[in-house]
């Protein structure tokens, strides 16, 4: 019985470790591409507005 509440323990701190881990790394790669992507899209932005205003006054 002790043995199998140990074995069972284990078991179970490894799988919420697991968990955890695969969570915080979905969280953190979503957060990277959301990071990556606003930047790409605040580069495209300031890109267009700089041809706009170029555009505009040359």
């Amino acid at each position: 019985m002790f043995s199998f509440l140990f074995i069972f323990s284990i078991t179970f701190r490894s799988l919420f470790f697991y968990t955890t881990f695969c969570f915080s790394l979905s969280y953190f790669s979503s957060f990277i591409f959301f990071v990556t992507f606003s930047y790409s899209h605040f580069l495209y932005f300031l890109s267009f507005f700089h041809l706009f205003h170029f555009f505009l006054f040359f």
